[in-house]
């Protein structure tokens, strides 16, 4: 089976004809067994990933299939399985090969080496030869030249930490490496140099820059007056000074390497002072790529003692951040003015190799409030150079004001002599996530006089992010008449409490006339024809003359009656089974 094959447009086509090798197949059966295809060799393929499917059936109905692509691009060449565009160039990873596509599926590549003043290395997702540090482009020739680096690197103006710099040894620790800085003054107890413990030729000082640094030299002083000898009427302390050294490099603080003179054999003998104050420049024959620089004394005056400031190209070029997030929108917590915004943190990366740390005032997790927040991350390069990038998070409250507080319907007639009823209440309160105070508006006020009817009193407010929240009540206005326990009672009409307990008659509008009311023993509280009082218990009967309940006659006697009276006992039992008919049983009775 072909493998994935992957072939730019032809010239001056938007197809490619793409061949290959059809593949065959075997089966088990000893058949010979016959390939199909959705696309045949030698077929033209537009722009786009197409799948080439071969398929066979033995004997048996038993089904084999493989398949591969064919990938079509636009205009441009294949190098190492890489794809060119048109017009553009490849280099190989370690630069020795360089190919440019001038024509389609044509590559023209030549061998390539990187000069001694330039670096393979990929930048901004670019690889190819690259001057080193320190050197510049020269935009005529395209060649790498040695830049005229002079710019102290930061041991004078105090960039570079005491603790960068270390000696071999010290005559004590008011002679430390720390007071070597280049004009630096004696300053009781501290003296005005490094000075060694020893003197002879293993004896160094060395300064730790950070990161890789082109260096183009050195400037060498002797050790400082002592002010205070001078002072006392003594002599100038002390005349002491290096008059000869070498000069040592590193990468990495262990494989040293001298600075090499002209010829680039022997290690080249740098001149040194004549005097205490005198600041001695000495440039490099070429520029070195360093980060630790070593001074070893060979010769000196009196005592081994010097001052120093090393000398290369100030890095100019600010840190880079990858990786920024994207401006993220977000909504509010439930009933919070706040939400927890996360992200993957950027990173950044520097011309120096040094690993650069991002600082911002947000971190991922923190909680944002209500608003734009610009969250912006800085970094700075050992040289001092920053790099800042910013992206916004938007907190937004999509959240409505809640009202509580809130009044019941409220039914009420009109007042006396009058065609409206003044209906007060408490008015409601409302409150927000946001946390800020929500002003209610009403299309009605407590207080006012409300016509017959029913009316919708409704309160609405807005949050400071205009969502708004609103809420209602009924008022309802009734004709004249009075209320008990929330009920209407018409004018004129009576009204009797669930349990038979109060019995109210309104008279007058608004001023029900309630009195206490208790169902006697024969009588039960009971709603009947929609009408609840008491009645008078099943098997009692009402007496039509004092409004109170009996229990029925003995039936014996009945027994004893004219026929008329028997008529009456019929009479009787169907009251027993129908007592809403029971009066008028009873009325009949009084008759006989």
């Amino acid at each position: 089976m072909p493998s994935d094959i992957s072939k730019a447009t032809d010239p001056n086509q938007a197809t490619a004809v793409v061949t290959w090798p059809p593949p065959t197949a075997s089966d088990n059966s000893g058949e010979q067994i016959a390939l199909t295809s959705n696309y045949n060799s030698g077929e033209p393929f537009g722009y786009g990933i197409h799948e080439v499917t071969y398929t066979g059936k033995d004997p048996s109905n038993n089904e084999c299939s493989a398949s591969f692509n064919v990938t079509i691009t636009a205009p441009g060449c294949f190098v190492d399985s890489n794809f060119i565009p048109l017009g553009e160039s490849y280099i190989s990873t370690d630069c020795t090969k360089k190919c440019n596509c001038t024509s389609a599926n044509n590559p023209d590549c030549q061998s390539n080496e990187c000069d001694d003043n330039e670096v393979c290395e990929e930048r901004k997702n670019i690889r190819k030869c690259y001057c080193k540090r320190g050197f510049f482009l020269d935009s005529k020739d395209g060649k790498c030249y040695a830049a005229a680096c002079q710019a102290s690197l930061g041991i004078e103006d105090g960039r570079i930490p005491d603790n960068k710099l270390t000696a071999s040894t010290v005559w004590d620790d008011y002679h430390g490496p720390s007071n070597a800085r280049l004009n630096r003054p004696a300053e009781y107890p501290t003296v005005g140099s490094w000075s060694a413990k020893y003197n002879n030729i293993s004896q160094w000082i060395q300064v730790d820059l950070g990161v890789l640094v082109g260096v183009t030299g050195v400037l060498i002083q002797g050790r400082a007056y002592n002010v205070d000898a001078r002072l006392l009427g003594g002599s100038d302390c002390c005349p002491q000074w290096v008059t000869e050294f070498k000069v040592q490099h590193s990468n990495d603080g262990i494989d040293w390497h001298y600075v090499l003179s002209h010829n680039n054999q022997d290690a080249m003998i740098f001149d040194g002072n004549t005097d205490q104050t005198t600041v001695v420049t000495n440039l490099f024959p070429t520029l070195v790529e360093a980060r630790f620089i070593r001074i070893q004394p060979t010769a000196w005056n009196v005592h081994i003692s010097l001052r120093f400031e090393v000398l290369g190209c100030q890095d100019d070029e600010p840190c880079v951040i990858s990786d920024m997030p994207l401006d993220i929108s977000q909504t509010t917590v439930p009933n919070q003015a706040t939400a927890v915004v996360t992200w993957t943190p950027p990173t950044a990366s520097d011309n120096s190799g040094a690993q650069i740390t991002l600082t911002s005032y947000h971190k991922s997790g923190d909680t944002f409030g209500i608003g734009t927040h610009v969250v912006t991350y800085t970094g700075t390069d050992p040289s001092n150079n920053t790099c800042s990038a910013s992206f916004t998070v938007t907190i937004t409250d999509e959240e409505p004001c809640a009202i509580s507080g809130m009044p019941s319907d409220i039914s009420k007639a009109t007042d006396p002599n009058q065609a409206t009823a003044v209906v007060t209440w408490p008015p409601p309160t409302a409150s927000d996530n946001s946390g800020e105070q929500i002003a209610l508006t009403s299309n009605y006020n407590s207080g006012e006089p409300f016509g017959y009817g029913i009316h919708e009193v409704t309160y609405t407010g807005k949050d400071p992010s205009n969502n708004e929240c609103s809420a209602s009540f009924n008022v309802t206005i009734t004709a004249p008449g009075c209320f008990v326990d929330s009920n209407f009672i018409p004018l004129g009409e009576s009204y009797i409490s669930t349990d038979c307990t109060k019995k109210c008659n309104c008279t007058s509008a608004n001023n029900p006339d309630c009195q206490s009311n208790e169902c006697d023993d024969n009588e039960v509280c009971e709603e009947r024809k929609n009408i609840r009082k008491c009645y008078c218990k099943r098997g009692f009967f009402l007496d039509s003359k004092d409004g109170k309940c009996y229990g029925t006659v003995n039936m014996s006697y009945y027994y004893t009656l004219t026929m008329k009276c028997v008529k009456f006992e019929r009479i009787y039992a169907n009251v027993i089974a129908r007592e809403d008919s029971f009066l008028i049983a009873e009325t009949e009775n009084a008759t006989v």
